[in-house]
């Protein structure tokens, strides 16, 4: 920590020291091997990082459409419990207010925890008929 602000300005070294890190160690990777150009590319390390980390997407939520609502109740709260989403829908509060001068870290946070009622509501959306849709979509909250 010391090296950081002794050689970075105070504003600086905060924002590098507010930076995530993995909480579980691990052995450096090199992601990026160079372009023919020799400039660096996001997209090139992305595209490396990508395949070695051997991501698979989420699975869509069930999707209910009038029959076996209590076999896809239970699917729709294990899913919204698997994105960490589950307790929006329950408690359908709001996140608290930031405090005065946030850290990074706490504005990253306050950002995370308040788009997670949308993302509760768009896979609820996302796991009914149209039918049922049009009957949901002025729905402002999860619950």
């Amino acid at each position: 920590m010391d090296t950081i602000t002794n050689h970075f300005s105070s504003e600086k070294a905060m924002l590098i020291l507010c930076i995530l890190l993995s909480w579980y160690p691990h052995d450096d990777i090199k992601v990026w091997q160079g372009e023919e150009t020799g400039d660096y590319m996001v997209r090139s390390g992305y595209k490396l990082l990508l395949q070695r980390m051997s991501f698979t997407p989420p699975p869509p939520p069930p999707v209910f459409a009038r029959e076996n609502y209590h076999i896809w109740v239970v699917k729709m709260k294990t899913y919204l419990q698997a994105h960490d989403l589950w307790s929006v829908v329950e408690n359908d509060t709001e996140p608290t207010l930031l405090r005065a001068n946030p850290t990074i870290a706490q504005i990253l946070q306050h950002s995370e925890e308040c788009a997670k009622k949308y993302k509760a509501m768009a896979c609820l959306q996302n796991g009914v008929s149209d039918v049922i849709f049009t009957q949901i979509m002025t729905c402002d909250s999860p619950k």
